[in-house]
């Protein structure tokens, strides 16, 4: 695989996942695993798409490509590489109340500048544009107070440096998902000039519906609706 070819693969499931909500509801509320391959033309548009494996029914399958040619069309195929392009598409659905949000806390000032508000809000829509979010299995007890933090830094450029779980949620097994998402999610934006680098986050992991604790102007930053912020 060439890399222009890695970088357009990178795009589409970013623009999958960040147009998640337009799958049909039936798709929010269940569990289920599922593997594609999608055919796109050179602009994007959805030709086909094989269901290779599903361990849903054939309902849950015709919701997904209803989902799937909502969103289209998909980014353009860059022009050096071949088309039709077939791509493969490991999908995972879960519910809500299983899936990871991130509480993200940065700088210990009783007030971080705007600047800082601006760029973890940034940090956060890369996260959730990762195409493997940690999805805690239905077997798996929650705790009320289980939420892994994972302490993490990031230099100049937005390249990773370290990454540690300092609280767990008690088992290895999400503890490790938890690291891993922050590990394989960058590189991450570059900080802002006005900012100091290296720069040391907190990333509290929830399972369930998200709440941002510690500035809820981070949530309208990940919604899209603050303007000019």
């Amino acid at each position: 695989m060439f890399a222009d070819e890695a970088a357009y693969q990178q795009q589409v499931h970013r623009h999958l996942f960040g147009n998640s909500s337009a799958f049909p509801q039936p798709l929010q509320d269940r569990s289920l695993d599922i593997d594609l391959t999608v055919t796109l033309d050179r602009n994007g548009k959805l030709l086909s798409v094989d269901v290779d494996r599903s361990s849903g029914s054939s309902e849950d399958n015709d919701n997904v490509v209803t989902g799937l040619r909502r969103i289209q069309p998909f980014p353009p195929v860059p022009g050096d590489v071949q088309v039709p392009y077939k791509i493969k598409l490991p999908l995972t659905f879960a519910p809500t109340r299983n899936v990871a949000f991130i509480n993200l806390k940065g700088s210990k000032a009783a007030s971080p500048s705007e600047k800082e508000i601006a760029f973890r809000g940034e940090i956060l829509k890369r996260l959730y544009s990762y195409d493997h979010r940690p999805v805690l299995p239905d077997n798996i007890e929650k705790p009320a107070d289980a939420r892994p933090t994972v302490v993490f830094s990031i230099d100049r450029d937005g390249k990773l440096l370290d990454a540690a779980v300092t609280k767990s949620f008690g088992l290895k097994m999400v503890d490790d998902n938890a690291l891993n998402w922050l590990k394989k999610a960058g590189p991450f934006p570059s900080i802002p000039p006005e900012l100091k680098a290296p720069m040391k986050l907190t990333a509290e992991i929830v399972f369930g519906p998200p709440t941002f604790s510690d500035d809820a102007r981070i949530k309208k930053l990940i919604n899209g609706v603050c303007r000019g912020c």
